[in-house]
């Protein structure tokens, strides 16, 4: 079958003049006989397959190929569909005409030489023809592109279905008027009526077979100028989100907002875990209580398109320590409180998680409020963007956002280290903002 696009332009724009053609005019009638009319149906239905079975890829391939390649087939497809204009014309130019002289001839005829004008098996011919006509373009009415087209061919459909009717209807008079069924005069009066009716049908019809020539040759005229162009792809939908980062305590607010680029403006936030809540404008709430310290995750999705998006980190502290009691009765001090331990020493990731290397190594130096460190991991997943062994050392105020740059490629990033209950949290994220690694490490050295 045809691709919706041409199918549907095609019977919008053809059928309505290749019926429109029977109009009856008041030009010297011609009379032609059941077998010209015979030859031009079968001329008119060769040439429609010659049409379903032309080429059915011409519109795909048109960004695609060459355009020297694309014009020839052009071509061949317009010398086709010029041919089932003009012989869908001529077949339904005659059918009319037919039915003219058969009226005219019956009106003249009077007393026992009246004879039905033709046989109920010449009249299924045309019933038959007009019914194939029918359902093709019901099949394209379900592929129109858009309603104002199916509403044009919904009323050539309605046409096409009043000229069967009355086509069968006349198939029904003439068997009476064969099997004497009533009188002669009864079945002639019948059978004319029933003529009028089929004429006036074909009458309604609108002539315009030139416009819709011209029509056609402008829709190959534009195919040929764009053959070959490749098609014009949409700039991708991009989201990003400030700030990226947040560190908050309990019940504590914080606004993010979102940008959005290549598409609407609206975006759909959320949170991962669900710890807190964030509105539809984008203002996070941290829970009431953190017992422990968390990460969340908040993403900013497109609406237009939820494949674009971005994160942000939040942090969630729990409320600060209360102060030292008191020294006790007769003097002493207090316990002593231990100052947490700093971040040098050698770390590494003891969890394998999916998803992740399956060795990840940090040596880390802190120093006068900086670290230094040098990362290693061996077999990478290609999940995470990078190559399958990465080094790379990094350099920043501890409690910052640390550089990273792999040697000789374009992948940079950030690196935070977190210290919590004799673990550290390690997040490397992307310069896009993507989160390639986020879990705690253990020490195997250093304190």
């Amino acid at each position: 079958m045809r691709s919706p696009t041409f199918r549907a332009y095609f019977s919008g724009l053809a059928l309505a003049a290749l019926l429109g053609g029977l109009a009856l005019s008041a030009q010297e009638i011609r009379q032609p006989t059941l077998k010209v009319l015979k030859q031009k149906r079968e001329e008119y239905q060769q040439s429609m397959e010659e049409w379903q079975n032309g080429d059915k890829n011409l519109e795909l391939d048109l960004h695609t190929r060459s355009r020297d390649e694309l014009l020839k087939r052009i071509d061949a497809e317009a010398v086709r569909t010029k041919k089932l204009l003009e012989t869908k014309q001529a077949y339904f130019e005659t059918l009319r005409t037919y039915y003219q002289e058969q009226y005219l001839r019956l009106e003249g005829s009077t007393g026992s030489n009246a004879k039905p004008p033709e046989t109920r098996e010449d009249l299924q011919q045309h019933i038959d023809s007009i019914g194939r006509e029918y359902l093709e373009l019901e099949d394209r009415i379900k592929r129109a592109p858009n309603s104002a087209v199916q509403e044009k061919m919904l009323r050539q459909q309605v046409a096409l279905e009043d000229l069967q009717k009355n086509l069968q209807r006349q198939k029904a008079l003439v068997e009476r008027w064969e099997q004497a069924e009533g009188g002669i005069a009864e079945s002639r009066k019948a059978v004319l009526a029933n003529l009028r009716s089929i004429m006036e049908v074909l009458q309604k019809q609108e002539a315009g077979s030139a416009e819709t020539t011209k029509q056609m040759d402008r829709f190959y005229e534009s195919m040929r100028e764009s053959a070959g162009t490749p098609t014009r792809r949409p700039a991708p939908v991009t989201v990003a989100v400030s700030p990226q980062s947040a560190r908050l305590g309990p019940g504590e607010k914080h606004q993010f907002t979102a940008s959005v680029t290549g598409g609407a403006p609206a975006v759909r936030w959320s949170i991962r875990p669900a710890l807190g809540s964030i509105s539809d404008t984008g203002l996070y709430t941290a829970p009431a209580s953190i017992a422990a310290a968390e990460v969340v995750t908040v993403t900013a999705a497109g609406v237009a398109d939820p494949n674009a998006r971005a994160t942000a980190r939040i942090d969630l502290a729990p409320a600060s320590a209360p102060p030292p009691p008191p020294p006790p009765p007769g003097g002493g001090s207090p316990a002593a409180i231990t100052p947490a331990a700093g971040v040098t020493g050698s770390w590494v990731y003891l969890k394998h998680a999916p998803n992740t290397p399956a060795s990840l190594q940090v040596q880390l130096v802190e120093k006068d409020g900086r670290v230094t460190g040098d990362l290693e991991a061996l077999q990478v997943p290609k999940s995470m963007g990078l190559p399958a062994t990465v080094k790379f050392s990094f350099e920043g105020p501890k409690n910052g956002r640390l550089r990273w740059t792999l040697q000789g490629r374009k992948e940079a990033g950030t690196v935070e280290l977190n210290l919590a209950n004799g673990e550290m949290e390690l997040t490397i994220r992307n310069d896009a903002g993507g989160v390639i690694f986020d879990d705690f490490m253990s020490r195997v050295a250093g304190k």
